[in-house]
C-alpha cells in the first residue's frame, strides 16, 4: 500500500513536478498576460524549483483557444530546427486538424516558413512558449525564434536561470531591444507556502495541514530556502516519516530535525524488493548499491560515471517522482531512497532497501 494511503490520502499531495498548478505566482501570470497581449518578448528568469516550467504550463492552459495558438519547447530536449519544425507541425496540425498539408507546408527558408505559420494561424496570436532558454546552443534554432517573432502576430515568453540578455547566444538574434520585458520570479512568502501545503493536502482527502503542526511548515519553509518544489520534497520526506514512526499526533520541528542526520524512511511489508531489484536497470542497481553510504548527487555522478542529467532522472524514478507507471509495472510501491533536508542534500536508502544488502 503506498505510504499516503496509511494518511487517509487519495494520492500524494506532494508531487513536485511542474504544472499547471504546481504554483503560480497569480500577479506575475497577469503581468506575463499583459505583455502577450502586446505581442511582447517576455523573458522570465529565477532559480530552480521556483515555478518556471509551471508558469508556462499555467499560460497554455488558461490562454483563451480563440484568440490564442499556443507552442510548447523544451530546450533541455530541442536542440536542431528540424526538431524545433517538428513540435510546429503537431500543434499547428492540432490547430488545423490537417497534419499532412501543414507537415507539407512547414518547409522551405525562414521566411517562406513564417509565411505558411501566418496562413495556418489566421487572425490568432501565436505563443511561442520557451523553457529552459538558457540550454539552447544551437544559433539556427535562436535565428528561426527571431524570423518568427518579427514576421508574424506572435509573442515569446521565455523561462532561463538568467534573463536572456545574459545569454551569448540569444545577443544577435534578440538583440537589445527586441526583449520587452524581464521578468523575475520572486520568492514567495512564508503564507503563501503553506497555503500551498494546505490546498495539496486537502484535495487528496486531508485535513488543513495535518500531519505538519504550524511551526513545523515554518521550519520546512526555512530549510527549504522558501523554494516551492524544495517544500515539496521535504513535506514529503517528512509525511513518510510520519507513516514510518507511525505517530499519533502533529509532527513538530524537533520529529524533522532527525532526518537531517541522514535517518532512512519508510519500511512497508508489501513488496518482494529482491524480486523488483534484479527488475530494475543497471544504472538503477548501481545507483541503490552506491546508496549504502549517502551521498549527494554530485557524489554518486563522479563515483557511478553516469550523467548528471540521466542520474537525476533515475533518482526520480527510484523515489517515484517520474515515470510513476513504469516503476509500478516493475513492482516498485514505495520510494527506494528519499533526501536529507540539509544541504547540499543526500540520498538515503529506506530502511528496507538497506537491510537487503545488509543481508548479503
Amino acid at each position: 500500500m503506498p505510504w499516503y494511503h496509511t494518511l487517509g490520502w487519495r494520492g500524494n499531495p506532494f508531487d513536485y513536478r511542474p504544472s499547471a498548478d504546481f504554483f503560480v505566482f497569480s500577479h506575475l501570470a497577469s503581468e506575463t498576460l499583459k505583455h502577450i497581449e502586446s505581442n511582447a518578448v517576455i523573458s522570465t528568469y529565477g532559480i530552480a524549483g521556483i515555478g518556471k516550467t509551471s508558469l508556462l504550463y499555467h499560460l497554455d492552459s488558461t490562454l483563451p483557444k480563440n484568440k490564442y495558438v499556443t507552442v510548447f519547447f523544451d530546450f533541455r530536449e530541442v536542440t536542431n530546427k528540424d526538431e524545433l519544425l517538428t513540435i510546429f507541425k503537431r500543434r499547428l496540425a492540432a490547430e488545423s486538424g490537417i497534419f499532412g498539408r501543414i507537415a507539407e507546408m512547414l518547409v522551405g527558408s525562414d521566411r517562406g516558413i513564417t509565411d505558411k505559420i501566418n496562413s495556418a494561424i489566421g487572425k490568432k496570436t501565436l505563443v511561442l512558449l520557451v523553457d529552459e532558454a538558457g540550454l539552447l546552443k544551437n544559433e539556427e534554432v535562436a535565428s528561426l525564434l527571431a524570423t518568427i517573432k518579427d514576421r508574424t502576430r506572435s509573442a515569446i515568453v521565455s523561462t532561463s536561470i538568467e534573463p536572456l540578455s545574459a545569454y551569448e547566444i540569444y545577443k544577435g538574434s534578440f538583440r537589445e531591444g527586441r526583449v520587452s520585458r524581464e521578468v523575475p520570479f520572486p520568492l514567495p512568502l512564508k503564507n503563501d507556502l503553506k497555503g500551498m501545503v494546505k490546498e495539496r493536502i486537502e484535495a487528496v482527502g486531508g485535513r488543513h495541514t495535518f500531519p505538519f503542526a504550524d511551526e513545523t511548515l515554518d521550519y520546512i519553509s526555512k530549510i527549504s530556502g522558501n523554494i516551492p518544489r524544495e517544500v515539496l520534497i521535504n513535506c514529503q520526506n517528512a509525511a513518510m516519516y510520519y507513516v514510518d514512526e507511525k505517530y499519533d499526533r502533529e509532527l513538530g520541528k524537533a520529529d524533522l530535525e532527525t532526518l537531517l542526520t541522514g535517518k532512512p524512511v519508510v519500511e512497508h511489508g508489501d513488496e518482494d524488493i529482491d524480486w523488483i531489484f534484479r527488475n530494475l536497470s543497471d544504472n538503477q542497481q548501481m545507483i541503490i548499491k552506491a546508496l549504502l553510504k549517502p551521498r549527494t548527487a554530485q557524489e554518486l555522478e563522479k563515483d557511478l560515471g553516469i550523467s548528471y542529467g540521466s542520474l537525476t532522472k533515475e533518482l526520480g524514478r527510484l523515489m517515484l517522482q517520474t515515470d510513476v507507471d513504469m516503476m509500478f509495472r516493475k513492482g516498485l510501491r514505495n520510494p527506494v531512497c528519499t533526501k536529507t533536508l540539509d544541504r547540499p542534500y543526500k540520498y538515503v536508502l529506506t530502511k528496507k532497501w538497506r537491510l537487503l544488502f545488509t543481508k548479503e
